[in-house]
């Protein structure tokens, strides 16, 4: 399926998007814990000065060997969970906190958190850049954990990582054409029939059925039969807060 364009909204090179990160770094608990977390990335970034790349086995054998202040127990907990959040990997030139340094990685961070639900081809027009250099930048960015994608309907699709799972085809459904509008008319009317919302719409009444099927498919509305009268079609109760606050944005 050829991916659909949409409409997507591009950053300053310079901006950083403001996000909530709880969910893709965690916070050491304490002082002491916080100290050697950053003792442990000074090693990282200085090991990574030297020999490029990060060896975890010379990483954990230099932190034993400079840290003396905390036992090795604590050592190991404290690297178990940088790497479980995602703050280096074995063989990777970079640590979490080095990732958005680069221009083209916090270009892209920016425009995906400004952008949910955006696909490939949308981030290449915003930023008119080759596909093997996006590709790349992008797949560092998922891999430190600072964005993630899903494959819909054909197309790559970029998230934020704080974007909960469920919700991942609900922003991508709202980047459909048209599909603000819609949503905009029952909302105001709490519920519209096909033959309200095709009067606002200049396009052929097939174009309107089928954006009002994905969203149904998508759960983003539901259809309402009533007897001897024409459906009609509501926000569903499930996502009806997401979609205010959508419409709000």
């Amino acid at each position: 399926m050829k991916p659909e364009k949409e409409v997507a909204y591009p950053v300053e090179k310079d901006q950083v998007v403001k996000r909530d990160l709880t969910n893709s770094q965690a916070i050491p608990s304490n002082q002491s814990s916080i100290e050697l977390r950053d003792r442990i990335l000074q090693i990282a970034n200085t090991y990574i000065d030297k020999h490029y790349i990060i060896d975890l086995s010379d990483l954990l054998f230099n932190c034993y060997k400079s840290i003396k202040n905390f036992d090795k127990n604590d050592i190991n907990k404290e690297i178990d969970k940088m790497i479980k959040d995602k703050f280096f990997f074995n063989g990777k030139a970079l640590t979490k906190p080095g990732v958005l340094i680069n221009e083209n990685r916090k270009e892209f961070f920016n425009i995906v958190t400004a952008n949910p639900g955006i696909n490939f081809s949308g981030i290449r027009e915003i930023t008119q850049k080759g596909n093997h250099l996006l590709a790349w930048h992008l797949s560092v960015l998922e891999k430190f954990g600072f964005i993630r994608s899903s494959a819909i309907e054909g197309n790559q699709v970029y998230f934020p990582s704080e974007v909960p799972t469920e919700h991942a085809k609900l922003f991508f459904a709202m980047r459909k054409p048209g599909v603000r509008e819609i949503l905009q008319i029952i909302e105001k009317g709490k519920a519209a029939s096909f033959k309200h919302i095709k009067t606002f719409f200049p396009v052929a009444q097939s174009t309107i059925f089928q954006r009002l099927k994905k969203l149904v498919e998508y759960g983003l509305i539901k259809e309402q039969f009533v007897e001897n009268e024409e459906p009609i079609f509501v926000i569903n109760q499930e996502h009806e807060e997401f979609v205010k606050k959508m419409l709000k944005e």
